[in-house]
């Protein structure tokens, strides 16, 4: 059997209480599940990302090697201000050769177009380096959502003393239901 080939999924925020490290997550599984994947997360936060030229030298050097021994990149990032973030900004640029003729794909999220609008952005950016951005872009408009999308119901208002630690982004579990905000109660399906 050949080698897996290996997926960098870098993560398009550092904020705290960011939802790039729940969404990478899922999109580690997804990347598992196929068999022919190997994923490795990177997250600029290893490199002491303070700005550009003001990263962790030793750190840098090693997410580099991580880069350039990927054979393709998937972009989680949000949407902040009609954009990308100013820290993944700083991350690409701190690199260079990693990124050329290889394929980048992106998940996006947050706001109206589901970070569609950043994505755009980035393209303009992997065009520059030479690398190879792929459609379509696999956009989660609003992932609170994600559940009730079907039922056209909005899920991102909830009641916070119901909720308790980190969300997960996965599939509906047998047997699983939602309480909804219009109070009645729906079967999940597995394939959610």
């Amino acid at each position: 059997m050949a080698d897996k080939s290996r997926i960098a999924i870098i993560l398009g925020s550092t904020r705290e209480g960011r939802m790039a490290e729940i969404v990478a997550d899922w999109v580690r599984r997804q990347v598992e599940a196929d068999g022919r994947l190997e994923p490795d997360i990177v997250d600029p936060l290893e490199i002491g990302l303070l700005g550009y030229g003001r990263q962790d030298r030793a750190a840098l050097a090693a997410t580099g090697k991580r880069l350039a021994a990927a054979d393709a990149f998937i972009v989680v990032t949000p949407e902040y201000n009609h954009s990308y973030t100013g820290e993944l900004k700083s991350f690409i640029d701190s690199f260079g050769e990693e990124w050329r003729d290889k394929p980048v794909g992106f998940v996006s999220y947050g706001g109206i177009s589901g970070g569609l609008r950043a994505v755009e952005h980035l393209r303009q950016v992997f065009a520059e380096l030479r690398a190879v951005g792929l459609r379509p872009v696999n956009a989660l408009a609003d992932i609170t959502n994600l559940v009730s999308l079907g039922w056209g119901r909005p899920l991102h208002a909830y009641d916070a003393d119901k909720i308790s630690g980190q969300p997960v982004l996965r599939n509906a579990r047998p047997g699983e239901s939602l309480d909804a905000l219009d109070n009645r109660i729906y079967a999940l399906d597995t394939d959610m």
